[in-house]
């Protein structure tokens, strides 16, 4: 049996810049409110649209607009 590393919910800092503030990708339809506005003011989330693909990231930097990682639904997923 492989014991898988917990996630810590902080992925590091950028691999293209090395900006140490991410915001996580939230996808799906959101009801707008003035919390969610705030995370999004603040840069603790992005936008990442309605759907959610095997192949979507789930950290956004804030300073230079690369996104990276693996959404948690495709990391369990195995391709060939």
């Amino acid at each position: 049996m492989t014991k898988r590393k917990k996630d810590s919910g902080h992925p590091g800092p950028c691999p293209a810049c090395g900006e140490i503030h991410p915001a996580r990708i939230q996808y799906g339809y959101l009801i707008w409110s003035d919390d969610l506005k705030e995370a999004l003011d603040r840069g603790e989330l992005a936008l990442g649209g309605c759907t959610l693909g095997l192949d979507d990231p789930s950290w956004h930097c804030n300073q230079c607009g690369h996104r990276w990682g693996l959404s948690h639904r495709s990391s369990s997923t195995e391709r060939e």
